[in-house]
């Protein structure tokens, strides 16, 4: 996580370009093994699915499944933590809210 997190900051909030060229380099790099891996035995995964999946009666490109792969991992981390993030906010300044929840919950 902490790998991905560092990634994160250097794609979406880089110092410069060459951090974002860095990270996107990294990034590839990692998902290529990934992609390698999953070929070699498939799982019950996002990639695994982009591996097999068709459309227009033909499979992904190389290109196209990085691509997939890499939009997968860019709003997995950053999408995600953000919304999650402004969730807790919301939640933390509308107790009201919080008391909402918990009374469902309890149900």
């Amino acid at each position: 996580m902490d790998q991905f997190l560092a990634w994160q900051m250097k794609l979406i909030h880089p110092k410069d370009v060459e951090e974002a060229r860095e990270g996107t380099v990294e990034v590839i790099q990692y998902l290529r093994e990934i992609i390698e891996e999953r070929r070699k035995r498939p799982g019950n995964d996002f990639v695994s699915y982009g591996l097999s999946a068709e459309g227009c009666g033909r499979h992904m490109t190389e290109d196209e499944l990085l691509g997939f792969c890499f939009n997968l991992f860019i709003g997995g981390l950053d999408t995600v933590c953000t919304n999650m993030g402004w969730q807790m906010r919301h939640l933390a300044e509308n107790p009201e809210h919080q008391a909402l929840l918990r009374a469902k919950i309890r149900r």
